[in-house]
């Protein structure tokens, strides 16, 4: 349907525009950055905003190499700010999500995902 099509096109955009933030996050710039993923959600549904965050995180953390604390530390101040810009729904959300994704990856015996999610 018509709704489906745009919901479909609204999370890939958001997706694309929260990636390309993301890449340039560092502990210095959190907080800007999340102002600037807030920017987003007066163009986008809050929900394709929150859910691309939370896909981006997910996807650095299972494929990536081995978070370091700091960078964990940056992604926990980014998941705390979003929360507070768009909702308390984005934290719940994602916390639903981390533990479902660490259960798969310690089922599945895969070590550094599942220690990167912890």
């Amino acid at each position: 349907s018509a709704s489906d099509a745009k919901a479909a096109a609204d999370a890939a955009n958001a997706t694309r525009q929260v990636r390309g933030l993301m890449n340039r996050m560092g502990e210095s710039n959190v907080a800007s950055i999340v102002v600037e993923i807030a920017g987003l959600a007066g163009k986008l549904p809050r929900r394709s905003i929150g859910d691309a965050c939370t896909g981006e995180i997910l996807r650095a953390l299972v494929e990536g190499p081995r978070a370091s604390e700091q960078y964990a530390s940056a992604l926990a101040a980014f998941v705390a700010g979003v929360s507070g810009e768009l909702g308390p729904e984005v934290g719940a959300r994602f916390g639903a999500v981390v533990v479902s994704s660490l259960a798969e990856a310690r089922a599945a015996g895969r070590a550094r995902p599942a220690a990167n999610l912890v």
